[in-house]
């Protein structure tokens, strides 16, 4: 690792434009010269970029032949998630790197005008193949603007966030006070809510609220009124509908009891930072209620995991991390499972935030052995440890490097801001809203839906926005295991549980069809 350039770094403060020096452990001294080669490689060439003014975005994965094992390396060239660049925009916030507030507003600047509309007033695209709204890409790119204006003062994105809004508060994203996954090809609102995505809604909405009340001009305390109304309604579906607190556990998302683990390293971050920034609300919103030491015990338990990491280099190192589920959630065995450096880099975050600083270093640690060196310098870190399957209805993870996981890994080893990037600035004042949402009737459980003439019928909630690697799937659009019969499931289930891989399946395949797809 490098820990040769000590700097202290500068992390943004949502509630004014001020700066402040955090250093919240030995690692807060940290070289990003590898990350920034290995991003200059990622950027996507001018050439190859929309529009005559394009600003500039990133592609999510290095697919150069590193790793010949990963499969499907042709449907990932070029794919660029929305999330991911909002990550690249956020890393450079607050990191401190030379150019990051430049390279902010570049990425800020391609998707103003790269989503539904073609101008600041569109909702961002999930991905550059998937060309409609999703919640947490929209709020991740939201979070991105909201930052680069406290660090900046400069409001040309207004508009941008004024559209997430509106978004967040239209009824028809409404679910049970939750809020949906996003749009389907038509415009319309669809699909359940994911706990994971309105975590995200929550502390997106938080950094509206502190900066509308900060900034105090004309109608932002009436619009600041709006969103604190619609985030209390989130906090409590995160109470009442995702939380068990019998099992200390969150559900993946409405009427989902999958354990995702990403879920419990977000709360337990993104809480914690909430409770001392604005305590009147953690309180009153009921979200205090969950026990964050019982979520982290229970990853632990369910997810928690010792791999052979075979690096790209060809040596094999021991790594202990986190896999996305439990092995109840599986098609394979826990042995087949890949852990996800991101959501690990995500728990050392969480220990963190626990002030478990033993666990906290031992994560780092692990993190620090997987880390890929390039021949020029450049670091970076894999998707997942091997491929292989995320959830029974997940997406098929891969051990190219990955913007996610480069970042989060970076960010976590350095230190950076123990709260980012959720840094909110000065306490909220009190807060008067005590009112909820109101809520829509409970939908009854989604099952295969009948013929759908649009390529996808809706979308399926991906943790972490990133692109789903499945059966069939013959470009990232395609992201969902089209399947006839629960006959066909099963094989596809059984072949992966007892060999480890998934068989490459078509449309000649009597079991597939392109109008009946697996939902949650």
């Amino acid at each position: 690792m490098k820990f040769s350039t000590l700097r202290a770094v500068a992390v943004p403060l949502l509630a004014g434009l001020i700066l402040q020096a955090v250093a919240p452990s030995a690692f807060a001294s940290y070289d990003f010269s590898g990350i920034e080669t290995w991003l200059k490689g990622q950027q996507v060439p001018t050439a190859a970029v929309p529009f005559n003014d394009p600003g500039s975005f990133y592609y999510s994965f290095q697919t150069t032949p590193t790793d010949p094992r990963v499969i499907g390396a042709d449907s990932l060239n070029q794919f660029a998630n929305t999330y991911d660049n909002a990550m690249v925009g956020l890393y450079s916030l607050a990191s401190g790197v030379s150019g990051g507030a430049a390279r902010a507003q570049s990425i800020l600047t391609f998707y103003s005008k790269y989503n539904t509309k073609g101008d600041p007033t569109g909702l961002v695209y999930k991905s550059n193949q998937e060309f409609y709204a999703s919640t947490g890409e929209l709020v991740w790119m939201g979070m991105l603007a909201a930052q680069y204006e406290n660090k900046t003062g400069d409001h040309q994105f207004n508009a941008m966030l004024q559209a997430d809004d509106n978004y967040l508060l239209d009824p028809a994203m409404n679910l049970n006070g939750g809020v949906r996954l996003g749009h389907d090809y038509t415009g319309a609102a669809s699909g359940g809510a994911s706990t994971e995505n309105n975590i995200d809604v929550l502390s997106y909405l938080e950094m509206r609220y502190q900066m509308l009340m900060a900034r105090n001009a004309p109608g932002d305390a009436a619009e600041a009124q709006k969103l604190r109304t619609r985030q209390l309604a989130v906090a409590k579906w995160i109470v009442n509908d995702a939380y068990i607190p019998s099992e200390g556990r969150l559900r993946r998302g409405e009427q989902d009891n999958v354990f995702a683990a990403d879920t419990h390293f977000w709360a337990i971050d993104s809480f914690t930072q909430l409770k001392t920034w604005d305590p009147s609300f953690y309180t009153s919103s009921g979200l205090s209620v969950i026990d964050l030491p019982k979520l982290m015990r229970y990853a632990e338990a369910h997810a928690q995991a010792t791999v052979p990491y075979l690096k790209p280099d060809g040596t094999t190192v021991p790594i202990t991390g986190f896999r996305f589920t439990d092995e109840t959630n599986l098609t394979a065995t826990q042995a087949n499972a890949p852990i996800s450096f991101e959501w690990t880099a995500m728990a050392a975050r969480a220990y963190d935030a626990l002030g478990e600083t033993a666990n906290a270093a031992g994560v780092r640690a692990n993190l620090a052995k997987a880390e890929i060196t390039g021949p020029n310098g450049s670091q970076s870190w894999a998707y997942a440890s091997q491929p292989g399957m995320t959830f029974y209805d997940g997406w098929y993870a891969t051990a190219y490097p990955a913007l996610a996981s480069t970042l989060w890994s970076a960010l976590a080893l350095s230190g950076t801001a123990a709260n980012w990037p959720f840094s909110f600035g000065t306490k909220a004042p009190a807060d008067p809203s005590t009112s909820t949402q109101p809520t829509q009737p409970t939908p009854p459980v989604r099952r295969r839906p009948g013929p759908n003439p649009l390529p996808i019928p809706h979308p399926l909630p991906n943790p972490r926005g990133l692109f789903s690697m499945v059966v069939g799937a013959k470009s990232p659009s395609d992201n969902y295991v089209p399947l006839k019969s629960a006959a066909g499931l099963a094989r596809l289930q059984a072949n992966f549980r007892d060999n480890g891989t998934l068989p490459s399946v078509g449309n000649n395949d009597p079991t597939v069809s392109p109008h009946d797809v697996l939902l949650p």
